[in-house]
């Protein structure tokens, strides 16, 4: 997901979860949250190597407000917990399986950034969420990769 994407989710909103499973949370986008103003920001990665490397490039860059954490995507569970911004760069298998999960997460109003899928799955991908209730509201194609940028409805 490009920065200038990033940029116009964050702008309006003060929270961020990214979810990641073994593509390494360089913590390049949860920075960018806490520096445009986001007050709560959380990421996890399931590989404990990535979220230490993700804590490391943090602290070297002054963000003090990002919670990291080892966690499996198909195990995980919001809870009770909402976000204004869910991020998630994950293959797309796995994004449809984690659908649920991922989808309870996104607040009312709120946006879901999907990226990790291959355009040759992105309609499945898409259907696994428009299904729970989001709406599409953008869609950004890089050569063979795709990011969906969809909506809770309010």
């Amino acid at each position: 997901m490009g920065m200038t994407m990033t940029q116009k989710i964050l702008a309006a909103h003060a929270g961020l979860k990214e979810v990641k499973a073994g593509q390494f949370i360089e913590a390049d986008l949860d920075i960018a949250a806490e520096k445009l103003g986001a007050t709560r920001v959380e990421a996890f990665d399931n590989d404990l190597r990535a979220v230490r490397a993700a804590r490391a490039n943090a602290r070297l860059n002054g963000c003090s407000r990002i919670a990291f954490a080892a966690a499996d995507v198909l195990a995980w569970s919001p809870g009770r917990a909402r976000y204004p911004v869910v991020a998630a760069n994950i293959y797309s298998e796995i994004l449809r399986a984690a659908a649920p999960a991922i989808t309870r997460a996104v607040a009312p109003g709120g946006c879901l950034a999907l990226s990790g899928i291959l355009r040759a799955l992105e309609s499945q991908t898409l259907g696994a969420f428009s299904e729970r209730g989001l709406a599409l509201e953008r869609v950004s194609r890089r050569g063979k990769w795709a990011t969906l940028l969809l909506r809770r409805q309010r």
